[in-house]
């Protein structure tokens, strides 16, 4: 199954925090093993953002 999945942070130490998190790691381990035979990671700063519902 393909998808998408976007994280948000407030600072680059939060994301080194989950990076480093032992429960994300094992996950981590886990869905390598199991479930995904290749990801990519970006990390990017967003500038501005729209949003439009009904």
């Amino acid at each position: 199954r393909e998808g998408v999945t976007v994280s948000y942070f407030e600072t680059l130490e939060s994301i080194k925090a989950w990076r480093e998190n032992p429960e994300h790691m094992k996950v981590q381990e886990l869905g390598k093993s199991h479930f995904y035979s290749w990801y990519e990671i970006k990390v990017v700063k967003v500038e501005r953002g729209y949003e439009w519902s009904l």
